[in-house]
């Protein structure tokens, strides 16, 4: 798993995401590793979701199905969002994904603690 992650998140620099396409992918592996890491945390018992979005709509203690089921779906309307504003404003579409990835990372990032 600590293997995994760590692949993920080289993949997931953001060095890497120079256009549209290579930004949407960074975000979606942070967003896997995401769903990972709180599927590790909650399911060991070593925390509770966070995310109080999340929280009101699975639960604190949710089911690893019910956090993939969640994040799939904010991968989807990330994706939808994102690619909206890259038809009308490419540069605000590039704003979007970066706020995305760094808020995404630093999710991934505070989770990590309790993979490792």
């Amino acid at each position: 798993m600590r293997a995994f992650l760590a692949a993920l998140a080289l993949i997931a620099t953001p060095a890497y995401a120079d256009g549209f396409k290579d930004r949407e992918i960074a975000f979606q592996v942070l967003n896997a590793a995401d769903a990972a890491t709180t599927c590790h945390a909650v399911g060991s018992g070593q925390a509770v979701e966070g995310n109080p979005l999340a929280a009101a709509i699975i639960g604190k203690r949710p089911s690893c199905g019910s956090v993939i089921a969640f994040k799939a779906a904010n991968g989807a309307l990330h994706w939808l969002i994102a690619s909206e504003l890259n038809k009308r404003d490419p540069k605000l579409a590039k704003t979007f994904q970066i706020v995305s990835i760094v808020v995404q990372g630093g999710v991934v990032a505070a989770n990590l603690r309790f993979v490792f």
